[in-house]
C-alpha cells in the first residue's frame, strides 16, 4: 500500500465540530510531504464531499510512515487569531475494500496554549478512491 496521493474524509472534534479534512501526500523512504485543506461542515453535511466553501485551513504538512506498522504521523503549524498551534496526527493505513482503495483512520490533536478554539483534537477518517 502507498500512501502517496489525494485523501479525502472527515474529523469530528471533541467541541462537536465536523470538517472536510483533504491531503495530498507524497511518500518517499518513510518521509511525508504534502498539502492539507480542512473545511466546517454543518450538520446538515454529514457526507464527506460537502460543500468547500468554508475553508478553515490550508497549508503544507510532513512527517513519517512507518510501512511494516502501517502508521503515519504528521504535523502542521497554523496560526489562530494570531495565535500559533501545532497540529499532530497519528493514523494508520488499512485497505477499504468496496468502499475505496484504502483508509486513515486515527486522532489528531491541536496544541496551543489558546482557550475557546473550534478545533481541538478528535478523530478522523480519510479514504483514497481508486
Amino acid at each position: 500500500m502507498s500512501l502517496s496521493g489525494q485523501w479525502e474524509g472527515k474529523l469530528i472534534d471533541v467541541t462537536g465540530v465536523n470538517g472536510l479534512l483533504k491531503f495530498e501526500l507524497k511518500e518517499t523512504r518513510g518521509r511525508v510531504e504534502g498539502d492539507y485543506s480542512v473545511y466546517f461542515l454543518s450538520a446538515a453535511e454529514g457526507g464527506c464531499c460537502g460543500p468547500e466553501h468554508r475553508l478553515v485551513q490550508s497549508g503544507t504538512v510532513s512527517g513519517e510512515y512507518d510501512p511494516k506498522k502501517q502508521a503515519l504521523r504528521i504535523e502542521y503549524d497554523l496560526s489562530i487569531a494570531g495565535s500559533a498551534a501545532r497540529v499532530s496526527i497519528e493514523a494508520s493505513l488499512r485497505e477499504a475494500l468496496p468502499h475505496a482503495k484504502q483508509a486513515l483512520f486515527g486522532c489528531y490533536g491541536v496544541n496551543t496554549e489558546q482557550a475557546g478554539l473550534s478545533l481541538e483534537g478528535g478523530g478522523l477518517v480519510l479514504w483514497q478512491y481508486a
